[in-house]
């Protein structure tokens, strides 16, 4: 039992120090992360098969805006966390996984956020503009600029 109580620590102040790096919204607690480490039952979220090395996944990287919050966090296996890495969710669900699945994540974040899915979606739409707005800004102006 202690080294999953090490495990959840582990992932919990990790978090801490990723949002801290961010700047992003950061209240998730410890409690929580347990909580979700429990909820798991030590499968992945996105395969469904245990987890060999279960690792704290933020659905929405905080490197692109998502916070370290309970509604963003679900307990995925190491191999698939660093598949994902910092891709946008929705690219990645689809690839993967399809659109039914996307859909799963995102009522899963909305009941956790304590917002409708409609809700969820716009939010979720309103990171990914940004996102791709800060993009173009950093490649394609630095292009112009340079004569490229």
């Amino acid at each position: 039992m202690q080294r999953q109580k090490n495990k959840i620590r582990t992932a919990w102040r990790d978090a801490k120090k990723q949002a801290k790096k961010y700047g992003v919204e950061d209240t998730l607690t410890l409690d929580e992360v347990a909580y979700i480490f429990a909820l798991s039952g030590g499968r992945c979220a996105y395969t469904g098969k245990f987890a060999v090395k279960p690792t704290l996944e933020h659905i929405i990287p905080m490197s692109r805006g998502g916070a370290n919050a309970a509604w963003n966090v679900i307990v995925v296996d190491f191999a698939q966390n660093y598949q994902k890495q910092n891709t946008d969710p929705s690219d990645w669900f689809q690839f993967n996984y399809g659109y039914k699945f996307e859909s799963e994540i995102v009522a899963l974040m909305a009941a956790r956020k304590g917002v409708t899915v409609e809700e969820m979606q716009a939010e979720l739409l309103e990171l990914q503009r940004k996102y791709s707005e800060e993009w173009y800004r950093k490649h394609v102006t630095k292009k112009a600029v340079a004569g490229g």
